[in-house]
């Protein structure tokens, strides 16, 4: 493909202030629809003067509302520089009179990532959803969502008849239905309240098969849903994504491939109900880890799953996308999927390998419909560490310490603004967060000072020696653990951050809690600590599964070279303390100021 004209175009209107982001996309898009229309000859609009060419793409714009309400509702062509609009019909003439620049024009599903449309994905995604979806010639599939158009340019090119719907104008996917050889139905219409009468789902619009990635943190108002679909869906959330797959799976009679952020693989609550149901109907077949550095505009993790409407599944495909033998980087910030055919292959259950496990639903069931893939496809020192486990003596950690959540503060600032507090006692403390957290030995000393209520303060949620603080937002399983020998004064308490967990060693527990810290930081430690790692955008550990985690109780020689070990670091931080003294204490008389 000779992406570079494409480029050149893009930085055309680049610095253009009447049309910039999707309004430049669509533009250009709309300048090779006109190219296109008008044949492949180099000549094509030599003969016409800026204002003509301005007037002609009008005409082909004002052939449908949305096109016509995006171009000649703001007079977006008139005000083009001429000179630039000049250059831009002479790149587009280049491009569709070289064979490469023809490609480029076919290969519709690249167009919206190299011309930086929002919400484009790479290609080689929209690529592997068309490819799992593996429409018959002529199949009619639904792309609900399709903004960008590249779904359904990839569905195309397998031969299937697409049907848009996009709530936002499809500018976009218009255009590059337009430089398809076969018309799109494109709609804008929500897709949640599509194919219905008065709110409820209308039998007679079904699709044999869709596909789309559904929307990203979208919500609706529960009030309005009420309204325009009294009862209509099995859960009352606001969640597009829960809201996406029932409607989905409602207008759907064979196959859907959908793409969704992670958080319905694992969240409570609507998501949870909607897991177990299609975990009891046999409806789901396969869920894929994708990398992140897909999607152009965030570095959302999500998953692509393969859902059979007909049911009758009793076993889920896992399958790993997220490894190197299926991924490759393209710059700093974006992935491209390798080995498309493969993974297509492990869908079919006709490949296997280290990237993909099978699990009954049943068990899937037991484990509170948990589907994200990294709780069953192990990486190979996870599963070396779970195999260390089934051969020592473990318990489970809650059964080991008690769970201490850290005390809501406010900052000096929020105190003394806030009229409420103003005349309550307040006590100072002092935080400890990640970065407080040493390589080795103790926690040296916390970070920020911070003002809690003194009235509503917990003690037992002030550390104490020995305890261990667990990061569990953010930078997961970076851990410490209070040294016995700092225990702050009364004036002076020490409190764990708010993105932290205290691990608390029961009095009676089988396990020193410097033991059961040093095991935790351990190469074991922290991989059975990814192993329950979560997340959408922000890694994260449920409390729920952190007690549930297995951790060995050590012989009693075994636990005490952990303690010994972690003694000796201390010693040693000590030394290093006394040398930087010593370093600092060599030039500290030399060229002061007075």
């Amino acid at each position: 493909m000779n992406e570079q004209i494409l480029f050149r175009l893009r930085d055309l209107f680049k610095g253009s202030s009447h049309a910039h982001g999707d309004s430049s996309a669509a533009l250009i898009l709309l300048l090779l629809v006109w190219v296109q229309r008008a044949g492949m000859s180099a000549s094509t609009g030599l003969d016409l003067s800026p204002q003509q060419l301005a007037r002609e793409l009008e005409v082909l714009a004002g052939e449908h509302p949305v096109l016509a309400k995006e171009f000649l509702d703001s007079a977006t062509l008139r005000k083009l520089n001429p000179v630039d609009l000049t250059r831009a019909v002479e790149m587009a003439r280049q491009l569709s009179g070289s064979a490469d620049g023809w490609q480029a024009l076919t290969d519709l599903v690249a167009l919206p990532a190299i011309l930086d449309v929002e919400f484009a994905c790479d290609p080689s995604l929209a690529t592997l959803i068309g490819q799992l979806l593996a429409p018959e010639p002529g199949e009619l599939v639904y792309v609900p969502w399709d903004t960008t158009g590249q779904f359904s340019a990839a569905l195309a090119a397998l031969g299937a008849r697409v049907v848009i719907e996009t709530p936002a104008p499809p500018v976009i996917a218009m255009l590059i239905g337009m430089l398809h050889r076969d018309p799109w139905q494109i709609e804008q219409a929500n897709p949640i309240l599509a194919h219905s009468k008065a709110g409820q789902l209308d039998p007679e619009r079904m699709y044999s098969s869709a596909a789309t990635f559904l929307p990203l943190g979208m919500r609706f108002d529960l009030q309005w849903l009420d309204q325009a679909a009294p009862g209509r869906f099995p859960e009352r959330t606001s969640s597009a994504a829960v809201l996406g797959l029932r409607q989905l799976l409602a207008v759907t009679k064979n196959r859907i491939v959908v793409a969704v952020q992670n958080n319905v693989l694992f969240s409570s609550g609507a998501e949870y109900s909607l897991r177990e149901d299609f975990l009891r109907r046999g409806l789901l077949r396969t869920v894929i880890a994708m990398p992140t550095g897909l999607l152009h505009s965030t570095q959302v993790a999500f998953s692509v799953l393969v859902i059979d409407p007909r049911g009758g599944n009793d076993r889920v495909r896992f399958i790993n996308a997220d490894s190197q033998r299926f991924k490759t980087s393209t710059s700093r910030t974006r992935t491209t999927l390798l080995n498309i055919g493969d993974l297509v292959h492990m869908n079919a259950d006709k490949l296997e390998g280290p990237e993909t496990v099978s699990i009954p639903t049943k068990q899937l069931l037991d484990k509170e419909a948990q589907l994200q893939v990294n709780r069953y496809v192990l990486p190979e020192k996870v599963a070396q560490a779970r195999a260390l486990l089934a051969s020592a003596k473990t318990a489970a950690l809650e059964d080991l310490v008690t769970l201490v959540r850290p005390p809501l503060i406010s900052s000096d600032r929020d105190q003394a603004n806030s009229q409420d507090l103003a005349d309550e006692p307040t006590l100072p403390v002092f935080e400890v967060g990640a970065s407080d957290l040493p390589e080795f030995s103790y926690i040296a000393k916390p970070g920020r000072r911070v003002t809690l209520d003194a009235k509503g303060r917990a003690d037992a949620q002030f550390l104490r020696p020995h305890d261990i603080v667990l990061i569990v937002k953010g930078s997961v399983g970076k851990i410490g653990i209070v040294s016995a020998d700092d225990e702050p004064e009364e004036a002076c308490v020490w409190i764990a951050g708010q993105s932290a967990i205290v691990l608390r060693v029961r009095e009676n527990a089988r396990i020193d809690p410097r033991a059961l810290f040093v095991q935790l930081r351990s190469p074991l430690g922290q991989e059975l600590l990814k192993g329950i790692v979560s997340g959408a955008t922000i890694p994260l550990i449920q409390l729920k599964e952190l007690r549930r985690l297995p951790v060995m109780v050590p012989p009693s020689e075994l636990e005490r070279q952990a303690i010994d070990a972690l003694e000796g670091e201390a010693i040693s931080e000590g030394h290093i303390a006394e040398f930087r003294r010593e370093q600092a204490d060599y030039a500290k008389n030399l060229w002061q100021l007075t």
